[in-house]
């Protein structure tokens, strides 16, 4: 009967440690190189650092890797990547990609203008065909434009730099970026009175996106939304 006994604990504590080691090889979450104050090109941010905590209090640690934001995409898409984060819900990507039950964030979006070429619109609904509109590639900025981007002149680049460059030079009449990022760029790149909030765009979610053919994205996106739980109640 000792036997017995010694023999079904060591089995449990031989599923207990796998279960540590499992938990303690960790997961890599990919984050973007660029979408402060959110997501930063060293890894830190407020959203990458959520994530962090969350899966730290279900004894998952997280490798953060840094890409540009399409390729991360891509990589879920095609299954070469379990989780990204800062990805918006909605209709397009509900489609393509898994999320937990909270966002992380909600963040506000406006069409903002160069100083000396106003945007004389009250509304995004009264954008139009001629209207060209600066964008970053892979970023989802709500269904008002994910429904129009056919409709409107929407020019994307890779990074908000180039943005700037051809709405101060007149090549663009505007951009659509998120409240929080402009902010950043106006105190970063000297901008007061220069970059000009113009009316508003949608208000988004972001959440942690799962692959939709992953194997292990069903495992992690439950583990998260328990950690995120315990997050918020803490």
């Amino acid at each position: 009967m000792k036997a017995l006994f010694f023999k079904i604990s060591a089995l449990f504590t031989i599923v207990c440690s796998m279960n540590l080691l499992a938990n303690d090889a960790g997961i890599t979450l990919y984050a973007e190189d660029g979408w402060p104050p959110y997501s930063y090109a060293d890894g830190s941010g407020i959203s990458n650092q959520k994530v962090i905590e969350a899966f730290a209090l279900e004894g998952v640690k997280v490798n953060i890797k840094v890409l540009p934001f399409a390729r991360i995409l891509n990589l879920l898409k095609t299954g070469n990547a379990i989780l990204g984060v800062n990805v918006a819900k909605t209709d397009e990507t509900k489609e393509q990609f898994l999320f937990h039950k909270s966002p992380l964030y909600t963040v506000k979006s406006h069409f903002y203008y160069w100083h000396n070429k106003p945007l004389i619109i009250g509304t995004k609904e009264e954008l139009n065909k001629n209207t060209r509109i600066g964008a970053i590639i892979g970023y989802d900025y709500g269904d008002f434009i994910d429904k129009n981007e056919v409709g409107l002149k929407i020019e994307r680049v890779k990074n908000h730099e180039q943005n700037l460059k051809k709405l101060s030079s007149h090549r663009l009449d505007a951009l659509i970026l998120f409240d929080d990022i402009a902010e950043e760029l106006i105190t970063t790149n000297n901008l007061e009175n220069k970059l000009i909030k113009g009316p508003p765009g949608d208000s988004i979610e972001i959440f942690v996106a799962f692959s939709k053919v992953h194997p292990s994205s069903l495992k992690y996106l439950e583990i998260l939304n328990r950690g995120l739980t315990k997050l918020d109640n803490q």
